[in-house]
């Protein structure tokens, strides 16, 4: 059953990573600039530039320059990038810790908040303490990590000396980047919480596990919040696949060296096997959390894999 389970998942799920891919390849050949122009210069000679697009394989047709790269993809080859001379696997592979700390930084950052705060929300229905939830959720939402990152930078960073302003250099250096990603995601993230938690308060079962003695915090932790848990699952599985691809606004804005930056850069540079590789890369990371939400939905409710 679970194997089944899985096995229609993934079926779905290979063809979406594939149409990705192929979008992204077919859009990227029509920005303009030429990459070759980027690495030798506009003055370059014209016999150096077409003797450069020949070794790149850039004056072969749209058609077998793709087949060419699925091709690659199929056998686990990337190509070389054009910026770094290098292969693509190896470039993304030394920037992928980078991104997967900081995405569980915002995350565990997110968890911290957002569980307690839709907990005490849900219990305090229409007090001071929901409605300040409340604001915290809306403001939370409302500000963008380019605008708020650097208001972070201004006040931690430069006016009281507290964090590093930019770059990867120890856990210092994370704390600014791990509020600015997670804030936004605690601030959805408690308000599923809430009203999930709400659906479940008044049910039946809730008021035997009271009969039967047992503490308040354990009716709504082991009980309740057990039972709300899918919708919650549903949110943190789809934002931590935003937060592992790369948080690529909040990455630049600290001179974070993770996949987001690399990407950035390898657009400017018109470095195409480099930014299709890193497309791949937020593509399969997508994917594979979208799986792995699925399969725990399927842990915490078996009914799921029957009707899956």
């Amino acid at each position: 059953m679970v194997k089944g389970f899985f096995l229609r998942k993934l079926a779905v799920l290979v063809p979406t990573v594939i149409g990705a891919i192929t979008l992204v390849f077919f859009f990227l050949h029509l920005i303009p600039g030429d990459p070759v122009e980027v690495m030798l210069g506009e003055t370059a000679l014209q016999a150096d530039k077409e003797t450069l697009r020949e070794e790149l394989g850039l004056n072969l047709p749209l058609h077998l320059q793709y087949g060419r790269f699925i091709k690659g993809v199929v056998q686990g080859d990337l190509g070389d990038s054009y910026f770094y001379r290098r292969p693509v696997v190896r470039v993304i592979a030394e920037r992928i810790p980078a991104t997967v700390e900081l995405a569980l930084a915002a995350f565990l950052v997110a968890g911290l908040i957002a569980i307690p705060l839709g907990i005490i929300s849900a219990l305090r229905e229409g007090t001071a303490l929901d409605n300040a939830a409340v604001f915290f959720s809306l403001l939370g939402v409302s500000m963008p990590n380019f605008w708020l990152g650097p208001l972070l930078i201004i006040l931690f960073s430069l006016h009281l000396g507290w964090f590093p302003v930019s770059g990867r250099g120890g856990v210092g250096s994370l704390v600014l980047p791990a509020i600015t990603l997670g804030t936004a995601l605690a601030a959805i993230l408690s308000r599923m919480t809430r009203a999930s938690l709400l659906e479940r308060l008044g049910e039946d079962y809730l008021t035997v596990a009271r009969a039967k003695g047992l503490p308040e915090w354990k009716v709504i932790l082991k009980h309740a919040l057990r039972n709300a848990l899918i919708p919650i699952i549903t949110v943190m599985g789809l934002q931590f696949g935003v937060l592992l691809s790369g948080a690529i606004i909040t990455e630049n804005v600290f001179s974070w060296p993770g996949i987001g930056t690399l990407l950035i850069n390898a657009i400017q540079a018109r470095d195409y096997p480099l930014v299709q590789g890193c497309v791949l890369f937020i593509s399969l990371s997508y994917v594979l959390v979208n799986l792995l939400t699925d399969l725990v939905y399927g842990w915490v409710d078996p009914r799921i894999r029957l009707r899956g």
